[in-house]
């Protein structure tokens, strides 16, 4: 039966109220038992009222000391149980959008075409996606030669935000960047997501991969709903890659690494993914275009959880007439200690 009135959370608590009543009755039974069957021995019963001189100052003084302490028992008992009554119900909708961002981390993002660098920019890019994301499940995966997996598709955006400040160059021991290795890695993590979810890749990159069956692989992705969405980070113009011993990276034959925006590729990679291509840039204007082209593909509403009902506590009601009745009881203390 649904419980849609008043009542209590824990009413196993209600059992404490039976202590205060032992607490009352035992002394009075011991009283009546013991105390007035040995006065008779030295006068008759129906004397006894006549001849017993109470001390009801003192006697008013306990009682109101134990009605003071049973009074807040009951409502500390009574709080203890939960009481509890109207409600609000909460529908629940669950994000229907999955979203994959592929981090490129090879050793050409610590170009300085781009202030700092290309991986700062990628970056804050990464950061502006993730806060704007608001209905969008999402997860992230780094790569460079070998992909891994940062965090799942998940509704915790803010745990990305947390892992982003330890991603370097520097934790790159093999140059080169393969990102067919990260997309066969972002196609597992769907696995987790619902048949009827929209499925985005979100790719951070400068793109220059010499894998020739990339586009092949992206096609592909698009029979599983999967589009893939680009973000392209540095230059046309090309700069030399600074090394990490110090100095730049040279190839084989001495020649500095020169490194560029291969903003074609990227292009070419977006248009096979069914997906557009963006160049980074200092505004938001990047990633709202992305975020708004997802929102396009996205099912035409969440889906809706059964609703939760949250009950209104009210146990803070008597822990502030608890909180009263004890400090007018430490006032009369203080008041009898100053007297003294």
């Amino acid at each position: 039966m649904e419980t849609v009135g008043f009542h209590f959370e824990q009413p196993i608590w209600l059992w404490g109220l039976i202590f205060p009543l032992v607490l009352w009755w035992l002394p009075r039974a011991q009283l009546r038992e013991d105390y007035y069957d040995r006065l008779q021995h030295y006068a008759d019963k129906h004397l006894l009222p006549y001849l017993i001189i109470h001390n009801n100052e003192e006697g008013v003084k306990r009682r109101k000391a134990f009605l003071l302490w049973t009074m807040l028992w009951v409502m500390a008992v009574i709080a203890m149980a939960g009481p509890r009554w109207d409600y609000t119900d909460i529908d629940i909708f669950e994000p229907t959008t999955g979203v994959v961002i592929l981090f490129d981390m090879s050793r050409s993002m610590s170009a300085q075409d781009v202030r700092p660098n290309r991986l700062a920019r990628a970056k804050q890019e990464v950061k502006d996606f993730v806060e704007q994301a608001q209905n969008l499940k999402v997860g992230l995966i780094a790569f460079a030669t070998v992909a891994n997996v940062l965090s799942p598709i998940t509704e915790d955006r803010w745990s990305l935000l947390r892992i982003l400040p330890a991603l370097s160059t520097d934790l790159v021991r093999l140059q080169g960047s393969r990102l067919s290795n990260a997309l066969d890695k972002a196609q597992r993590l769907f696995l987790s997501q619902p048949s009827g979810n929209a499925k985005a890749i979100v790719l951070v990159s400068d793109g220059d991969f010499q894998e020739p069956n990339l586009s092949e692989q992206v096609r592909q992705f698009r029979q599983y709903g999967i589009n893939l969405y680009v973000i392209g980070v540095g230059e046309t113009q090309g700069v030399p890659v600074a090394s990490p011993q110090g100095g730049w990276l040279v190839d084989q034959q001495g020649r500095r690494v020169i490194s560029k925006l291969d903003k074609t590729g990227l292009e070419l990679l977006a248009q096979a993914g069914g997906g557009i291509y963006v160049t980074a840039s200092y505004r938001n204007d990047d990633v709202e275009t992305i975020l708004e082209h997802i929102k396009q593909n996205q099912p035409p509403s969440m889906v809706k959880k059964n609703p939760i009902r949250v009950w209104h506590e009210r146990f803070y009601i008597l822990v502030g007439l608890m909180m009263l009745l004890l400090l007018y009881r430490f006032r009369q203390v203080q008041r009898v200690r100053w007297r003294k």
